[in-house]
């Protein structure tokens, strides 16, 4: 198999490697659940809708603000919102043409945890974005990065969400951690070591993270140096 960008689907790309000082971190120093893994999909002659323009019937303002009528936890509200930067950043890695599309995706991500057992989170979320009018295709990123459902993420939006949406956890504790408490402060190389330690940040869930190089042909330690840059340009909106 493929990765995705090698396929009809998701043409070859070679984006930009960010360097960054201390030892690669590659998928064998991840705890994975080889149960969670997903298998990818075939390679299919259908362009990937999320890689092209389409209207996703809400503004990333509009977004923000329904997340927070269903939101209050602040560190929720700061995960929401700093998975819709890194998701922006991932999609104009990919070459995404409406990169607002996937930050919209990834703020509403959570917008269903504090109101239904964890059993039906994302499956409810889906639904409520989808009578709110937003596009199928985000509501489908929404529905499958809960990995626990066992869905087959169909599109480079679902992908990217379901393997990464929890390394914003690590990058926001690397903050907390910091003299300044800030992001700014947060070393790439302190970053990939810190990701190793089984013991930091314990209560983020590691599972997926291994999966963006099947899922999506990136490797792990340039999606931590893509997503660790992306957060600190917009730290101001976290409080970091």
């Amino acid at each position: 198999d493929k990765p995705i960008r090698e396929c009809v689907a998701f043409p070859l790309l070679r984006p930009k490697v960010v360097q960054g000082g201390g030892s690669d971190v590659s998928s064998s120093d991840l705890v994975v659940d080889s149960a969670a893994q997903i298998e990818e999909l075939p390679a299919t002659q259908v362009v990937d809708p999320t890689l092209g323009v389409f209207d996703a019937g809400i503004t990333v303002d509009a977004a923000t603000n329904f997340m927070r009528q269903h939101v209050k936890d602040p560190n929720l509200i700061r995960h929401n919102i700093a998975t819709g930067i890194i998701m922006r950043a991932l999609a104009k890695h990919f070459g995404a043409a409406c990169p607002e599309n996937w930050e919209i995706a990834g703020v509403l991500h959570d917008v269903d945890y504090e109101e239904v057992p964890l059993e039906q989170h994302s499956l409810v979320g889906a639904e409520m974005v989808l009578k709110l009018g937003v596009h199928s295709s985000i509501a489908d990123a929404i529905r499958e990065h809960n990995y626990h459902h066992k869905l087959q993420p169909g599109t480079a939006m679902s992908k990217a969400m379901m393997s990464l949406e929890q390394i914003t956890g690590l990058i926001a504790a690397s903050a907390f951690v910091q003299p300044d408490k800030k992001l700014a402060s947060v070393k790439l190389s302190s970053l990939k070591k810190k990701i190793k330690e089984k013991s930091f940040a314990r209560g983020v869930d590691r599972t997926m993270l291994s999966q963006c190089e099947p899922l999506l042909g990136l490797p792990f330690d340039e999606a931590v140096a893509l997503c660790l840059s992306a957060m600190q340009e917009r730290a101001s909106e976290l409080g970091l």
